[in-house]
């Protein structure tokens, strides 16, 4: 069988083959989804490409040891159609000539980014976004700009240019990309600052730099849901409160501004609505969000407001009210723009309670860190138990300084299930919850 043949006769060299295994485990998630793409536009090289050719981020699917699998991908990794088992020649024609009928020839291969430019201009090649099967002429259009004041864009050819405009903040660009026959829409966020402005942007730092963490959780390092880049800081997991409570993860820095400035950063949501939510305050003053939504589903924004020259402190607060779960119950935080020096909260704050912080992650596997604040030098135990009350691990058994704390558990040797901690500082006793899971 001759798959450079069937090539040949369709017509085209738009359609990929790839030769792959069932063995490991193909869903419709997989063979559908953003997985083959991203699989595909890391390191496919070949149109035709057997098991020795086969890009190195394809090298799971390469393997002759098993009953091959048939995969056919339209112009830049739509995926078309599969099959399972033995192949002849014959039925590889007929269902090739069956993809190529419903697919469409202008494809988005690939959704826009969202943007953060920090010089003076940023060019966008469409044509990385937008192909066709045929290799036809792709025109594209800027259907709107919602502040061109922030970001001026401008179109030649397939280059989409990009310049700062005066103000800061963000804007949302629309693009329309269209052949003879077809079209397609999407739109992304573009956010910019002051040049040479002082950024926090999560890509290569960490959460406990210059950060103080406080509440039932702590914030953390997330590299799913960004604005851009690789990675922004997302609220910690808290369970839902007793009645009458309320549970939080706070994260706090201080910076020190020696002129009349603003402090800004972009933000996300995905909580209950009006109920569970996400708050700024600003030397301990609560500040509305520019549109007043605090709660429910809000796609990344951004908040800018003003602080006068001197020392200030910011805190990012996520909250839970309700029982009741709705959303993925976190707030994100990406690409914050500190005027001046952040002093870092450790010259600062000193705890006003002894409390137990909870631990994170939790639900755990092999280990978690169990956090926790004295507010003044104490003799300090940190016990574990299971669900039927048994002793379990001695953490801690000593004097320890005012401040915050934290310990690794380790849960090598134990079942997985229900355990609780125990802190008992002074004459304050307070008991945590987790779940160990292998």
């Amino acid at each position: 069988m001759s798959l450079k043949n069937i090539q040949n006769d369709i017509g085209t060299d738009s359609v990929y083959f790839i030769g792959a295994t069932p063995t490991q485990g193909f869903s419709d998630k997989d063979l559908n989804g953003d997985f083959w793409r991203n699989i595909y536009n890391a390191g496919l090289k070949y149109q035709i490409s057997n098991h020795d050719e086969l890009g190195k981020e394809m090298v799971m699917f390469s393997t002759t040891q098993y009953t091959p699998q048939l995969v056919i991908i339209g112009q830049d990794s739509k995926l078309v159609f599969s099959h399972f088992g033995m192949i002849d020649e014959d039925s590889i024609r007929v269902e090739i000539r069956k993809a190529l009928d419903g697919f469409g020839n202008l494809q988005q291969t690939r959704k826009l980014d969202n943007i953060f430019i920090n010089g003076s201009r940023s060019v966008i090649d469409l044509n990385a976004n937008f192909a066709t099967v045929d290799l036809s002429n792709i025109v594209y259009e800027i259907l709107s700009v919602t502040d061109n004041t922030i970001i001026d864009a401008d179109l030649i050819d397939s280059q989409l240019i990009l310049s700062r405009g005066s103000n800061t903040g963000m804007t949302n660009i629309k693009i329309k990309a269209a052949n003879m026959s077809e079209s397609v829409i999407d739109s992304f966020d573009v956010m910019r600052y002051p040049a040479n402005a002082n950024i926090l942007d999560f890509e290569s730092g960490n959460l406990y730099d210059h950060w103080f963490h406080e509440g039932d959780a702590d914030w953390y390092l997330d590299s799913d849901t960004v604005f851009e880049g690789e990675g922004c800081a997302r609220s910690g997991y808290i369970d839902a409160p007793g009645d009458g409570e309320v549970n939080y993860t706070l994260l706090k820095t201080t910076f020190e501004s020696t002129l009349d400035d603003t402090v800004s950063f972009a933000y996300k949501i995905s909580s209950q609505y009006e109920s569970d939510g996400f708050e700024v305050l600003i030397d301990g003053i609560w500040v509305d969000f520019p549109d007043s939504r605090w709660s429910g589903e809000v796609d990344w924004s951004f908040a800018e407001y003003p602080v006068p020259a001197g020392k200030h402190t910011i805190e990012w607060d996520y909250f839970k009210w309700d029982y009741n779960y709705s959303g993925k119950d976190a707030a994100w935080i990406d690409i914050i723009r500190i005027p001046g020096i952040i002093t870092g909260i450790e010259h600062v704050v000193i705890p006003t309670k002894t409390h137990l912080n909870g631990n994170y992650p939790n639900p755990f596997n092999n280990e978690t860190v169990i956090k926790y604040q004295l507010n003044s030098s104490s003799k300090v135990k940190l016990f574990v138990f299971n669900i039927n009350g048994e002793f379990v691990s001695e953490l801690i058994n000593e004097k320890q300084n005012s401040g915050q704390h934290q310990v690794i558990f380790n849960a090598e040797n134990i079942n997985s299930g229900v355990y609780f901690y125990r802190l008992e500082a002074g004459t304050e006793v307070q008991t945590g919850k987790m779940m160990f899971l292998k």
